[in-house]
């Protein structure tokens, strides 16, 4: 019988030390989001390059039911509403006045929106979790290759969401700040209902 040394034991205790603490990130995360099953909170988002030069700032207001609907709307410096159903998805660039419709199965599923108001199921699937050590938080690491970011770290306080970090293939970084966050608040039913506008000179676009 050939015995194990000394390394091929150490490596072993730490991959299943390892596994063990996926498996508990991955549990801790579903609970904090089956506990939140509505949202509500205003944010702040920047994009930086890989020199931390800032490309882009905005802000809005966003609104999520688990799952599968949400309302994203940005407010400055240009106006912009992302509403998702649960069917379909209605992208208004205001400014521009242009609106794409899509159905949900088929759209960029990689939105910070639509992240947020999938259900822990998928994500558990998705990614590859791993707790942060100093905050309440973790960070996900997508299964799939072909992925738009290469990781997304959660930062919670008090179990409600603060910050979202998006690290993309390019290694530019999107901050998102989440204030005046609600949890479970209830939502009217026309919250995550496209009105139409009634201006016959908007180009619409069916994706």
């Amino acid at each position: 019988m050939k015995f194990l040394n000394r390394y091929q034991l150490i490596f072993f205790g730490l991959l299943l030390l390892l596994t063990s603490s996926q498996v508990l990130a991955e549990d801790q995360l579903s609970q904090l989001l089956n506990n939140l099953q509505t949202s509500r909170a205003n944010f702040t988002q920047t994009v930086m390059n890989s020199r931390g030069q800032i490309l882009q700032q905005l802000s809005g207001k966003m609104v999520i039911q688990r799952p599968g609907r949400f309302r994203w709307e940005v407010t400055h410096p240009n106006r912009q509403l992302l509403i998702a159903d649960g069917q379909q998805i209605w992208f208004y660039d205001i400014d521009l006045q242009q609106i794409t419709i899509q159905t949900q199965k088929n759209a960029d599923t990689d939105s910070p929106a639509a992240l947020l108001s999938d259900s822990p199921r998928n994500l558990t699937q998705q990614f590859v979790i791993h707790p942060l050590m100093d905050v309440q938080g973790f960070t996900l690491f997508p299964k799939n290759k072909n992925a738009l970011f290469q990781s997304i770290t959660l930062i919670f306080e008090h179990d409600r969401l603060r910050e979202m970090r998006l690290a993309d293939k390019l290694d530019q970084q999107t901050v998102i700040n989440f204030s005046q966050v609600e949890l479970n608040p209830h939502l009217p039913a026309q919250t995550f209902r496209f009105i139409m506008p009634r201006d016959k000179n908007i180009d619409i676009v069916k994706g």
